[in-house]
Formats: C-alpha cells, structure tokens, sequence
C-alpha cells in the first residue's frame, strides 16, 4: 500500500501496523504538482492527484484510466476534474493519460483491447 503514512492518524497507523506500507509523503500546494522521490506537491487531496503524482515519481512509462467518465455535464465537479487533469498534464514531467473506457475528460481514448 502506497500512502502519506505519516500523515495519517494515529488510530489508522495502528490499523495498518500488520501491512507492508510504502509512506510516500504528500504536500498539498494550489495549482501544483511537483514529484519527488519521496514524496510529492499536488494541488489537492484527491486520491487522482496522488496517483498520477506516485505514478510520475515512480517513473511509469504511462498512465491507463478505466472507469473515469466523468460527472454529468452540469456538475461543476466536471470542471474541476478537467482543470485538475489540465493542470498534470501541463506539467513537463507528466506522464501520458490514456482512458480505456469512454471519458467526459478530455484524454486520449483507446480500446482495452487494441493495447
């Protein structure tokens, strides 16, 4: 399990005493993405912003989205989403987004099954 260990509270930490945990640390700085190889700078909590950041410090070659279609047109949530994946792949060390399954966002889209 990959996770800001050491942020997390004392009774979760006790949870997952038994479990092999990677603490990968995490800062969170408006409009900001920085990865390290320790710990990484999102823009925000959300779990996508932590991903994509563990991903691109873990030096994947590519990130495959399935299951990421987005909110409905109206909801604002949409726009955040969009901005916030705007945002990553702006960045110079951002990885290549692909969605497998269709998507709101704008990303590339492929078939699972022409990979």
């Amino acid at each position: 399990m990959i996770t800001p260990y050491s942020m997390l509270p004392e009774d979760v930490q006790t949870a997952l005493a038994d479990k092999q945990v990677l603490d990968f640390g995490l800062n969170i700085e408006p409009e900001t993405f920085r990865f390290e190889r320790t710990h990484c700078t999102t823009p925000t909590s959300l779990v996508i912003a932590y991903a994509l950041a563990v991903a691109t410090s873990g030096q994947a070659k590519q990130v495959l989205m399935a299951g990421f279609d987005g909110y409905g047109a109206d909801d604002p949530r949409t726009q955040d989403m969009q901005k916030l994946l705007d945002a990553y792949t702006s960045n110079e060390q951002a990885l290549s987004l692909l969605s497998v399954t269709a998507t709101r966002y704008t990303l590339a889209t492929a078939s699972i099954y022409a990979l």
